[in-house]
């Protein structure tokens, strides 16, 4: 939904109108486009933060079961069995 709004631009957004050669609707547009992105990034980021906890807790959970030689008990013996025929 489009909104009319009336804003009171301060110089500094001016000044980087001149200096751009662009017009102050174009800088505001630009800074608005920049903090929707940004504020996009941050849910992902946080989202990421969250994955990557829970992956940890999981690794955690892995290596626990591994160092009692509970993680994959049947390939273990097959491959226990396997190296005894080798060895």
């Amino acid at each position: 939904m489009s909104q009319t709004l009336t804003l009171v631009v301060t110089p500094e957004i001016e000044a980087i109108a001149s200096e751009t050669h662009t017009t102050v609707e174009a800088v505001i547009h630009e800074a608005i486009a920049t903090y929707l992105r940004l504020r996009e990034k941050l849910k992902l980021r946080e989202r990421l933060t969250q994955e990557y906890q829970a992956l940890a807790a999981l690794w955690r959970e892995l290596a626990e079961d591994l160092a009692d030689d509970q993680w994959l008990t049947v390939e273990n013996e097959a491959l226990t069995k396997l190296e005894k025929s080798l060895g």
